[in-house]
C-alpha cells in the first residue's frame, strides 16, 4: 500500500472549518497526519462487526477508560465505530453472538505523550508524561493503529480541567478526522465550492 503524508488536498481544509468552533472552549484539533493513502479498508478489516479497542496510556481524574470508550463511540461518519475498553469481553451483536474484535487494530489515546510518542511509536511504546500543574491545556494524541504501524493520527489540546462535556464537544470532529469518509478520486471535483479540488 502507498504511503502518503495526506489524503487530499481537501482534508486540512475540512480540519479548518471544526477549528474555530473547538478554539471557543479552548480546544484544538490539531491537523492530522496519515501515513497511509487510504483509512477505510483498514477501518473495515480491524472492525468488522464495527468495533474497536480504545487502549489509553495515562489518566484524567473522574474519568475511567470505560468513559472515554463511551463518549467516543458511535461519532463521525456512518457506519460508526463503537469503542471497548476491555479485549476480552467484546459486545455482543445483533444476532447474539460475540463482536469480532481485532485487537491490534485499535485506537490508542495518550494524555500528555511524550515527545517521542507519535507515528508508529505510539503503536509500539507509547509513553504518558507527567502533566505540568500550571498547563491550561491538556495534550492527547490519538491514533488508530495498525498492528505496529500508524494509519492515522490527531492531536487535540483539551482545556483544563478534562471534563466529559469537554471531550464530548469535540467527539464527533476528532473521530471524523481519525476515520474519514472514503473521498473521491483527486482529479474528481466533489469537495463543492467552499474547498480547493480533490
Amino acid at each position: 500500500m502507498s504511503v502518503s503524508p495526506l489524503l487530499s488536498f481537501c482534508r486540512p481544509a475540512l480540519i479548518a472549518l471544526f477549528l474555530p468552533l473547538a478554539a471557543c472552549g479552548m480546544t484544538a484539533i490539531q491537523n492530522p497526519y496519515y501515513n497511509m493513502s487510504e483509512v477505510e479498508s483498514f477501518k473495515t478489516y480491524g472492525a468488522p462487526d464495527r468495533v474497536m479497542l480504545l487502549e489509553m496510556h495515562g489518566a484524567v481524574d473522574g474519568m475511567t477508560n470505560a468513559d472515554w470508550a463511551r463518549i467516543l463511540s458511535n461519532r463521525g461518519f456512518a457506519p460508526r465505530l463503537t469503542f471497548v475498553d476491555d479485549a476480552e469481553n467484546p459486545p455482543m451483536t445483533g444476532d447474539g453472538t460475540k463482536a469480532v474484535l481485532r485487537p491490534q487494530y485499535r485506537l490508542v489515546a495518550v494524555i500528555h505523550p511524550t515527545q517521542a510518542s507519535f507515528r508508529d511509536t505510539m503503536c509500539q511504546n507509547p509513553v504518558s508524561a507527567a502533566p505540568a500543574t500550571a498547563d491550561e491545556r491538556t495534550a492527547i494524541r490519538f491514533t488508530f493503529c495498525a498492528g505496529d504501524r500508524g494509519v492515522s493520527e490527531v492531536r487535540v489540546d483539551i482545556a483544563n480541567p478534562v471534563t466529559e462535556q469537554e471531550l464530548d464537544s469535540i467527539a464527533s470532529p476528532l473521530i471524523q478526522t481519525l476515520f474519514p469518509h472514503p473521498r473521491p478520486g483527486r482529479t474528481d471535483r466533489g469537495c463543492g465550492g467552499i474547498l480547493p479540488p480533490c
